[in-house]
């Protein structure tokens, strides 16, 4: 939000990834299942048209047995309310600030929760004493086939780099090279 996109899009403004969140053009989050934890500058958050999220992120994960008590206590939640505020999650869990703002921190670095705008995330991270957003479960929905989701990469791909070999690919979250090389054959 500060370093890369104002470098890549001129005129870029924070308020303008937030107005294409909010729209629901756009949805954010990790798309690779971290080990949890903090969430730092460092950890890979990405960005994406919201019609391609059954294809990029596939089939709901059901990892109950990986997620803290604290963790299950709020994908829970979400999955029986949907999206709710901040103060919700708080209200519904009895969480102080501290816990609540750690087991977020973790379920983003886990790739299980976005939320509605790109501001939640910013305003978990810094020092105010506001947080924005209604956080949800970060699920693509059913996954459509598998040659249909490996077709989809790799026309996105191609889209974005115009030329696609083996080692960009190994950068990537998708697809391995073999059913990628397949799929650019036909």
């Amino acid at each position: 939000e500060r370093d890369i996109l104002p470098a890549r899009v001129s005129g870029f403004e924070p308020r303008l990834l937030d107005e294409l969140c909010y729209a629901g053009d756009i949805v954010w989050g990790r798309r690779s299942s971290g080990r949890g934890g903090a969430t730092t500058r460092a950890t890979p958050i990405a960005l994406w048209h919201r019609p391609s999220s059954p294809w990029l992120l596939g089939a709901p994960t059901d990892d109950a047995a990986q997620l803290s008590p604290h963790e299950t206590q709020v994908v829970d939640v979400l999955r029986q309310r949907g999206a709710l505020f901040y103060d919700e999650i708080a209200k519904s869990l009895a969480a102080t600030r501290e816990a609540l703002d750690a087991t977020l921190w973790s379920l983003v670095s886990l790739g299980r929760i976005t939320a509605d705008g790109f501001a939640a995330l910013s305003s978990l991270a810094g020092a105010s004493p506001r947080r924005t957003g209604r956080w949800s479960l970060l699920d693509g929905g059913p996954p459509p086939s598998s040659s249909s989701t490996v077709e989809s990469f790799a026309r996105q791909l191609l889209a974005r780099y115009g030329v696609v070999y083996r080692e960009l690919v190994l950068k990537e979250i998708g697809p391995r090279w073999r059913d990628l090389l397949m799929c650019y054959r036909r």
